[in-house]
């Protein structure tokens, strides 16, 4: 089973040796004693190995293959032909009108079929179901599909993707209901297709096994500034999955009420995740319903299964939920070449979740790994990220190779690096430098089970603040244990931190999440703004307007309080 803990309001004061742990249940002393050669003995952990959210079934077509996929990609910035046309459509437009705003297309079969390369289509505000006449949004290019009035859709080009945007951001709403035999949005095997400004509206409909927005078989898509609340309990679901696709950015779009994942990539090649906000809100398992890994509340924030090249920069995963991040493979799947590789998790904030990166592989107790030995999560990236009060740990990695985890930042929260018991012959491997870890609770940094190791510039204050190393010394430098004095701030070190400065090479120690990344490199652009709040789109009653919510994230991250420069 799983535990489910309440996530207690923050309530920041000068320092943050007296952040009271017990507010998140009392999990001070959840690890217990030591035990077998140093490894805490967690019960919650163990429950860990690699199964626990990652199954995919009921996704079609499982196979990856990445012929013909460029590696130009769209990255928001990709010019479109402004002589190409604009069409619209609305609830309330005509069947075999010409698409214009004064007489938009009803359906988007018609809709989608009358798009070329470059062109925009522009839906005005309202809500688009089956009920209303629209049908669900399906962009099917495959070359036997009838889907665009009785013809394949189009795709875009590299130098002229195509557009389906809102006329209004978030006011053209996508609606599930009852018969339905599709996702709200789904694209399949398409390329160079823009989605902006949309807003999905799940709901809990038995019978109909599907997701959000999924993105299939495609390449070189950018999802941006969409709106997505509630997936469908009664199946295993995501808000947005990203599946069997490569070259696809998903950008600053808000994510809320899942019990399974927010953003899904899975079978995907090259997925970069920016700027994103994820708030599962406690959206329980229903009676009857999908029974997901972590019944309380959602699976994961941002999941990333069975892929390589996962990009995970700048996004937020706000309040309880499983995983903030995960990856994971597993040996009942068939695998392809790189799978769980070089997945990179940067300047990332999670607050809340029961873990804030969990990441497992497994030779399934094989004396050899051998044919499995793609399976194995190899050189993940963990870097320049903030955890706070996470029930369990902060980073928590079993089975994998080449593992870097570098200035981060730990509030109420640690990290764990093992082998677990299916990787008895697994060679791990993991590099543990320049972290920030402030009342952990129960042993700041554990590192066990390790071929080859290195452990140092790490700086853990506060109860908790002991290490576990098994092995003896060899791999581990020098570790401090010294109040960073951050006062308020959260995101970066105060300036008069004795952390600045006393990281490997000159660096500082812990994360400083001030400007933005692209791509994996840090850029001159405040990520924040000049109020400190975060990249959120336009705000719909009844969703984003109540409550924890990406507007006001800020505030619990101290962003603002804390000058952010």
């Amino acid at each position: 089973m799983r535990w489910a803990v309440p996530i207690l309001p923050l309530a920041l004061g000068c320092g943050f040796v007296g952040f009271d742990a017990t507010s998140l249940g009392g999990d001070a002393a959840a690890d217990g004693d030591l035990a077998d050669a140093g490894v805490p003995a967690d019960a919650a952990d163990e429950q860990r190995d690699l199964g626990a959210g990652f199954d995919e079934a009921g996704f079609d077509d499982a196979g990856f293959d990445d012929a013909g996929f460029d590696d130009a990609g769209d990255g928001g910035g990709a010019a479109v032909d402004a002589g190409a046309p604009t069409f619209f459509i609305s609830p309330s437009g005509s069947v075999g009108a010409p698409g214009t705003r004064e007489e938009p297309f009803r359906t988007f079969s018609e809709a989608l079929a009358a798009l070329t390369p470059g062109s925009t289509l522009v839906l005005l505000s309202g809500r688009y179901s089956a009920s209303s006449g629209t049908g669900v949004m399906r962009i099917d290019c495959r070359p036997d599909s009838t889907q665009c009035a009785g013809a394949p859709c189009p795709s875009g080009t590299a130098g002229a993707p195509i557009t389906v945007i809102a006329d209004q951001e978030r006011m053209a709403q996508l609606h599930a209901e009852a018969g339905d035999v599709d996702y709200m949005g789904s694209m399949r095997e398409c390329g160079h297709y823009r989605i902006e400004g949309l807003t999905f509206i799940g709901a809990d409909i038995a019978g109909n096994p599907w997701h959000s927005l999924n993105i299939s078989h495609s390449s070189n898509v950018v999802v941006r500034r969409n709106l997505f609340m509630g997936n469908n309990r009664f199946a295993n679901s995501h808000l947005l999955i990203i599946g069997d696709s490569s070259d696809v950015l998903a950008e600053e779009n808000e994510l809320y009420n899942f019990h399974r994942a927010a953003l899904s990539i899975y079978l995907s090649n090259n997925v970069t995740a920016r700027r994103n906000y994820a708030n599962s809100r406690g959206h329980a398992d229903i009676d009857g319903g999908r029974d997901s890994g972590f019944p309380e509340a959602g699976d994961a924030a941002f999941s990333c299964s069975h892929s390589h090249g996962c990009l995970y920069e700048n996004n937020v995963s706000d309040g309880l939920v499983d995983d903030a991040f995960e990856i994971g493979v597993s040996l009942d799947h068939a695998d392809f070449t790189g799978e769980g590789d070089d997945a990179r998790f940067i300047g990332n904030l999670a607050i809340g979740s029961q873990y804030g990166v969990f990441g497992a592989s497994s030779c399934g107790g094989a004396t050899d790994c051998g044919d499995f030995d793609e399976r194995v999560i190899d050189r993940p990236t963990i870097q320049n990220n903030v955890f706070m009060e996470q029930v369990f740990t902060g980073v928590l990695l079993r089975g994998v190779r080449e593992a870097l985890v570098d200035h981060n930042t730990f509030f109420e929260s640690r990290m764990r690096i093992d082998r677990f018991d299916t990787n008895q012959h697994l060679q791990n491997s993991a590099r543990v430098t320049n972290n920030s870890i402030v009342d952990a609770g129960s042993f700041a940094i554990v590192v066990a089970q390790q071929s080859t190791r290195f452990v140092g510039f790490n700086n853990t204050f506060g109860p908790g603040s002991d290490t576990s190393f098994d092995g003896g010394d060899e791999g581990i430098g020098v570790n401090t244990n010294v109040d960073p004095s951050n006062g308020a701030c959260i995101h970066r070190n105060d300036l008069g931190s004795p952390l600045i400065g006393e990281g490997e090479g000159g660096s500082n120690i812990g994360a400083t999440i001030v400007n933005r990344y692209e791509d994996g490199v840090l850029t001159d652009t405040p990520l924040w703004a000049p109020d400190g709040s975060f990249a959120c789109g336009a705000v719909v009653p009844g969703i984003n307007d109540t409550g924890p919510r990406c507007t006001n994230v800020h505030a619990r991250f101290n962003v603002g309080t804390c000058a952010i420069e």
